[in-house]
């Protein structure tokens, strides 16, 4: 399923980085409306989404959840590491969530630009 089939995930991934990314609510559905989507709940409640592309994966869930349904999103991890060797994210500096999260995941930063850190996690980490 694509991100544009869950329009209140896609609400509320939106808001999840609207501050950081500066992009309103059509621009982000102009660049993650296409991406594969597995839409994320807490108490029955959209709360959004994690989003890939190729090798290339978002976490974009409302900060004030803290415990959300991981499971679906490592299976979806490491079907990406499988299919294609690796897993790429970005996070904003300074988001220390974002960043916690992905080291507890086995990222490791591979470059900065603008504010933004690239990480990847390579099949056999």
């Amino acid at each position: 399923m694509k991100l544009r089939d869950f329009p209140e995930h896609a609400k509320e991934a939106h808001t999840s980085i609207a501050k950081r990314a500066k992009m309103s609510l059509d621009e982000f559905m102009g660049h993650f409306g296409d991406w594969d989507c597995e839409p994320v709940n807490v108490h029955g409640k959209p709360v959004g989404a994690i989003l890939s592309s190729g090798p290339v994966m978002h976490a974009c869930i409302s900060g004030q959840y803290g415990h959300w349904g991981k499971k679906h999103m490592l299976k979806m991890f490491h079907d990406r590491i499988d299919q294609h060797g690796f897993v790429r994210t970005s996070v904003a500096e300074g988001n220390r969530i974002g960043e916690a999260f992905v080291r507890r995941l086995g990222f490791e930063e591979v470059g900065r630009a603008q504010g933004i850190i690239q990480s990847e996690v390579r099949h056999g980490h």
